[in-house]
């Protein structure tokens, strides 16, 4: 789960988020590093700070939806909360049962790198329209993400 938050944004609230999300001693290794707080509470943390959570490579290996096929109330609730997810494969809402997709519909389909080294930087990405690069034109972006996301 990527938390974007303002540039003036503070060292100390991001230790603060990180602490609130129960993030295990591995911290900073993907390998090793997790959350001991749900995902549906790891979202309300980060949007309590005045951050956007938005789910990484959401469709594929270690992805919120990797392997479901079919929605629940749990997933919707999450799904209900966040306004965009990085998507490796554009079509994978094709593939899925109609409600999950339905459920998914809101959100802006935004590609990313998700580069874990600097050799990956850049590889996929999404454009983003805003007026003025901010936290609050992020959020505005994608909640318009028809005329704003590409």
């Amino acid at each position: 789960l990527l938390a974007l938050f303002s540039p003036d944004c503070g060292s100390a609230k991001i230790t603060a988020v990180l602490g609130q999300c129960g993030i295990t001693d591995g911290q900073g290794d993907a390998e090793e590093t997790c959350a001991t707080e749900s995902v549906d509470k790891v979202i309300d943390i980060i949007h309590n700070a005045g951050g956007v959570a938005i789910p990484a490579h959401i469709d594929a290996k270690k992805g919120l939806l990797n392997g479901i096929k079919n929605t629940n109330q749990e997933i919707e609730r999450w799904l209900n909360k966040i306004e965009a997810a990085e998507f490796v494969d554009l079509d994978f809402l094709d593939s899925v049962n109609p409600e999950l997709k339905q459920a998914c519909g809101h959100l802006a389909k935004l590609r990313g790198s998700d580069a874990h080294d600097s050799t990956r930087l850049g590889k996929r990405f999404s454009w983003v329209k805003m007026s003025r690069p901010s936290i609050e034109g992020l959020r505005l972006a994608l909640h318009d993400h028809t005329f704003c996301i590409e």
